[in-house]
């Protein structure tokens, strides 16, 4: 890669921080709406924990699922998880790509998607994903 791994900027241990604005595309839901105010804990070994902000309050997103990958200045915190719920059995699967741009800042660009499998072909609900993307910041160092 031509830089060093201990470089600051390709340090991810520690808290981010920020809200993350929604788009729309094709096969997206409508989410230019919808800012996502996240906070991620990455530690050591490759765990991470996902927290969004709904009501003034800190919920985390799918506890003890999310996988930490990187190199350089990129990170992939990643969960696919499985479940069954009145609708059948669904496959829902977050990704945070996280690109540094400087020591403690990021831009964090996210992507949930959802198959809702017994449903039937064409129904609105049987598939869908939303995009979201913005600045996050180092709020509390992990080291």
């Amino acid at each position: 890669m031509g830089h060093s791994a201990n470089e600051p900027m390709f340090q991810f241990i520690g808290s981010w921080q920020g809200t993350l604005g929604g788009y729309s595309a094709p096969h997206f839901e409508d989410g230019a709406s919808s800012p996502l105010t996240v906070k991620i804990i990455i530690k050591p070994k490759r765990v991470a924990q996902v927290f969004t902000l709904a009501s003034g309050k800190w919920e985390e997103l799918k506890p003890n699922t999310f996988a930490v990958e990187h190199y350089g200045p990129h990170a992939i915190v990643v969960s696919t998880t499985s479940g069954k719920d009145s609708d059948g059995t669904w496959v829902e699967t977050y990704v945070f790509t996280l690109a540094s741009t400087s020591p403690g800042q990021l831009v964090a660009y996210a992507l949930r998607t959802v198959n809702n499998l017994d449903m039937v072909p064409g129904h609105p609900h049987r598939q869908f994903a939303f995009g979201n993307s913005g600045v996050m910041h180092l709020i509390a160092d992990g080291r």
